[in-house]
């Protein structure tokens, strides 16, 4: 449960409010161009496809469960730390382009009329 809290409900309200849009309207000039340049670059339209991020999200989930690394992980404190990180990494990339409010650098289209 934890695990499905900060992959799907943390990253929810998290692009809901609009951490990139404060960070671009709280910085400085330089600060500013640094993050826009990161939002529109090559990498970061990549990992905002809806396929990458839920490949991995949904991979990884897969993975830490079909596999012996979930038992590893629990005897591992920074192991696991790193996991709820990914977990929240993941999940975060999933939702921005969805439901955020943020400038992202693919945004996922919406069916209109349903």
């Amino acid at each position: 449960m934890q695990h499905l809290l900060l992959g799907m409900l943390a990253p929810a309200l998290l692009a809901l409010g609009a951490p990139v849009t404060l960070a671009l309207q709280a910085s400085g000039g330089a600060t500013r161009r640094r993050l826009l340049r990161i939002l529109h670059s090559r990498p970061a339209a990549v990992l905002c496809s809806p396929l990458v991020a839920w490949a991995l999200f949904g991979g990884s989930m897969l993975a830490l469960y079909l596999h012996a690394f979930y038992r590893i992980s629990l005897d591992n404190t920074a192991l696991h730390d790193a996991l709820h990180v990914h977990f929240l990494f993941a999940g975060s990339l999933f939702f921005w382009p969805v439901l955020g409010v943020d400038p992202v650098p693919r945004r996922v289209p919406t069916a209109h009329g349903c």
